[in-house]
């Protein structure tokens, strides 16, 4: 390969691994083409990518990115899944995905936001709810001392009405 397109490649690469938040490196060993296109298919739904790359370019991609760390997860066929959006949402549905489709797909580790992952963190991260659906859990949280405060104020001005009704027909009983 010439030196021109080396670089364009890794230029590419690190590109990819800068823009992406997420990205999970798979050994792809015996996914047959149909199988991989299922699965880029599926990724693609979720706003992800599946990139195979040569592992001599991501390294140099790593370096120049600042992630030097990474060597050994460039082992063997290396498949790069990347992801932008809801990182719960998207490990969610590639790990689904890979348990449903019975797929030979090895995850390697992975890295969110320049943070690496082992497998456990991963699998943890995919089981949790999605952004939106904690962002209205924390929303319920904020808002429940104020709703039980305003609940404690209503019952006081409540218990007064009731005991001034209470009051008001033991008087009329009295002049009745």
């Amino acid at each position: 390969m010439l030196k021109s397109k080396k670089a364009e490649l890794i230029k590419e690469i690190e590109g990819k691994f800068s823009d992406n938040s997420l990205l999970v490196f798979t050994e792809f060993k015996g996914l047959n083409m149909p199988s991989m296109t299922e699965l880029r298919n599926i990724l693609r739904k979720e706003g992800m990518e599946l990139k195979v790359v040569k592992n001599t370019l991501a390294l140099q991609a790593f370096k120049k990115t600042g992630m030097k760390k990474m060597e050994k997860l460039l082992t063997g066929p290396t498949a790069v899944v990347l992801g932008k959006g809801d990182p719960t949402v998207q490990t969610k549905t590639l790990t689904n995905y890979l348990k449903s489709s019975k797929i030979p797909v090895t995850i390697k580790g992975a890295i969110l936001d320049g943070k690496q992952l082992t497998l456990n963190e991963l699998t943890a991260i995919s089981t949790l709810p999605g952004k939106n659906i904690l962002a209205a859990m924390l929303l319920g949280q904020l808002q429940a001392p104020l709703s039980q405060f305003v609940g404690v104020l209503s019952a006081s001005m409540r218990n007064l009405l009731l005991v001034l009704k209470a009051r008001e027909q033991e008087l009329g009983k009295a002049q009745g």
